[in-house]
């Protein structure tokens, strides 16, 4: 239990990278990341999105596909894909 996961992913965010926003997810979802995990609590790509960007919970600020691909940008590239980028 170190890490939160995104709803509707295989995706789980280290509670390291969460540190910063855990006042604002607090703020807006009842509980710092570890309680929300102890309570079975997920968050969508979007719910994190507001957190960390100090945005109350508000419908149509970012859409979940764009939230979705800013939390892909949290979580480090598997070995294959920077491989990848290191023979263009």
């Amino acid at each position: 239990m170190s890490a939160l996961r995104i709803r509707g992913t295989d995706l789980s965010i280290p509670f390291s990278v969460l540190k910063p926003w855990a006042k604002q997810i607090e703020n807006n979802y009842g509980g710092s990341p570890v309680n929300l995990v102890e309570r079975g609590v997920d968050l969508t790509a979007e719910e994190l999105w507001l957190a960390a960007h100090g945005k109350p919970v508000v419908a149509n600020q970012v859409t979940e596909a764009q939230a979705l691909e800013w939390v892909r940008s949290l979580l480090p590239k598997p070995k294959a894909e920077v491989k990848a980028e290191g023979k263009k």
